[in-house]
This record gives C-alpha cells, structure tokens and sequence, in this order.
C-alpha cells in the first residue's frame, strides 16, 4: 500500500482527509499534490504480465520456466503459502518444467490491486530463485 493511502487510512497527516462521499479517485487527486513524491496506489509500474481479457473476465498471466524441480517445488509453494495469507488463491498449471499462473479476482471477473500486489510478488519469488542459480 501506498504511503499516501496509508495516511488518509491512518490520518497521520492532518492534511490528508478522506471525503467518503468522493471516490477514491477524487480523494486521491485532491491530496496528490501535498505529496508528489507517492505515484497513485492504482498507477502500477510496467509489468511483463499480460493482461488478457475477453467477454466473461480480464486476468493477468504469466509463465515461468524451471531448470530444476526443487526450484519449481519452492516456487509453487511460495505462492500457495501466500494465497493462503491474503485469501487470495491463483490459477496455477504445471507442465513438467513450466508453472502457468493466472491472476483474477473471480469475485468482478477482474484484476485487482490485490493481483497487481500478487503478481510482483511472484516476480519476486522467481527473482530470488534465479539468483540463488548464479551462486
């Protein structure tokens, strides 16, 4: 979560109030410039994820491949034990050497903050295990 969305949350700055009859949208322009130094929480950085959407839903997706299957096994796990802290589950395919992942939140058919959230995280995770390779 973003520093400034942390304090409209936590009213740490008395500048900062959240108008609850604005969107999110209007509160966060309205303090934006107080802060210029925090991006909006909804802007994301560039993602290798593609964002996939047709009639029903749009999701995120993803593949990673694997030269070794315990890496594969601490990946997986890695995100298993994470969906299980957020309650947040992904759509995980693995064949042989390579891990599919789809990220949705199924309660709108739609990406989320919470994917977008996830997702880094999984790069994360994968990051980790290509630099424990070099060693």
């Amino acid at each position: 979560m973003s520093s400034l969305l942390e304090n409209i949350i936590n009213n740490k700055n008395q500048n900062l109030k959240f108008d609850f009859s604005k969107s999110i949208f209007e509160n966060i322009a309205a303090v934006r410039d107080l802060n210029p130094s925090d991006k909006l929480p909804i802007v994301t950085k560039k993602t290798s994820w593609e964002t996939i959407s047709d009639k029903q839903e749009t999701y995120m997706f993803k593949s990673y491949s694997f030269k070794f299957n315990k890496h594969l096994i601490y990946f997986v796990t890695s995100i298993l034990e994470k969906a299980n802290n957020i309650y947040h589950h992904p759509i995980i395919l693995i064949n042989e050497d390579i891990v599919e992942i789809k990220l949705i939140t199924k309660s709108i058919n739609d990406v989320t903050e919470l994917d977008l959230e996830y997702s880094r995280f999984i790069d994360e995770i994968y990051e980790e295990i290509n630099y424990i390779l070099e060693f």
